[in-house]
């Protein structure tokens, strides 16, 4: 990642008082997080700058490109409900993983219908960690849907 002080659209040396900073930007809110003294908290925050340079970048940790957090975070945050102006590719991006919904508190009859019903899996990706057939998950998704799962 790039050195914040030499980006032009940066606020990170106004913010550690490199330079002094626009009328319409405010500092103090950031610098106050890291200490209530100034030169310690420029300290602070040049650490935690530093820091965050040399790790992964959040961008490239997204989920259905919008979504920052672990698949059960997700999971457990995201609509069940199709939203229309949220392209399928985003969506089905935050579907849970099979992996998240076979191992969840409801039953596989209920597993089965969230990930071909709500959540749009194809049966053969659904019988892949059930280490069955295809027809086998129709058969089951069937039963489910007649019980009321």
């Amino acid at each position: 990642m790039p050195d914040p002080s030499r980006r032009a659209l940066s606020s990170y040396r106004a913010t550690v008082r490199e330079t002094t900073a626009p009328a319409w930007l405010t500092t103090d809110s950031i610098v106050t997080q890291f200490s209530h003294r100034v030169e310690s908290a420029q300290a602070r925050y040049r650490t935690f700058v530093a820091k965050g340079r040399s790790g992964p970048r959040p961008r490239d940790q997204l989920m259905g490109q919008m979504y920052l957090g672990s698949e059960e975070f997700v999971a457990q945050h995201q609509p069940y409900h199709v939203i229309r102006d949220v392209p399928h590719r985003q969506a089905q991006a935050t579907r849970p993983s099979l992996r998240v919904l076979f191992h969840g508190k409801q039953s596989e009859a209920k597993a089965i219908h969230l990930a071909y019903r709500r959540d749009g899996y194809r049966l053969a990706a659904i019988a892949e960690p059930l280490g069955v057939h295809d027809a086998t998950v129709s058969r089951r998704l069937k039963q489910a849907e007649q019980t009321n799962v």
